[in-house]
């Protein structure tokens, strides 16, 4: 009787353990559930804001031919969505050198630099360069990348655009050498048809 007498309370204090324990894997799995779907939400949340700021950075990029006018309030947007403390833009010339055209720099503090190309079909037309105390994470690189992309058609349509601005400044000049060069023969031509015509007359009159 003495050893079934102490064997009831270790028994006892195993099925309390045991439901102690049980109870408290399913609070930690419910637990989990919950900061998996929360997490899901604030991606999800996050996504649609990204979504919608590369949207209204597109319209905004097609609002000028001019990088003078978009750069800076492309990089300012850029560096508050994604708390960049630095943000810059290159564009290659016609070498192929890259040339920074803009940089906001908002703390010389250290952090990790990344790197997106810009790329417009086969060629490079620049490249955008962020630094962020904390690597990007997997959505803020697709972000970004998506933001490389919208933004090396604006330098590719502005550097059209200023091609074409050369090439009809080019021809303006052209135009106007030509008809300088016109009006020096015309007057040339007048010039030397009223010598002729006077020794003609005075020829005629003398014989």
């Amino acid at each position: 009787i003495g050893k079934t007498g102490r064997g009831r309370p270790l028994t006892g204090w195993a099925v309390l353990l045991g439901g102690v324990a049980v109870a408290l894997v399913a609070y930690l799995t419910l637990r989990r559930q919950l900061e998996q779907r929360q997490r899901a939400q604030r991606d999800a949340l996050l996504r649609s804001r990204r979504l919608e700021m590369i949207a209204g950075t597109s319209t905004a990029l097609q609002q000028s031919l001019d990088l003078a006018d978009l750069l800076p309030d492309f990089c300012v947007s850029v560096a508050e969505e994604f708390g960049l403390s630095y943000v810059s833009v290159l564009v290659a010339d016609d070498d192929g050198r890259l040339i920074e055209s803009f940089r906001l720099e908002r703390e010389r503090a250290a952090g990790v630099t990344t790197e997106f190309e810009l790329r417009r079909g086969w060629r490079a037309v620049g490249r955008l360069v962020v630094r962020s105390r904390q690597g990007p994470g997997d959505l803020d690189v697709q972000s970004l990348q998506a933001l490389a992309d919208l933004l090396a058609v604006a330098v590719s349509n502005a550097d059209l655009y200023q091609r074409e601005q050369q090439a009809v400044t080019r021809l303006s000049e052209l135009d106007a050498l030509k008809n300088a060069f016109l009006g020096t023969v015309s007057h040339e031509l007048r010039t030397s048809t009223t010598a002729v015509q006077g020794f003609g007359e005075l020829l005629t009159h003398h014989w």
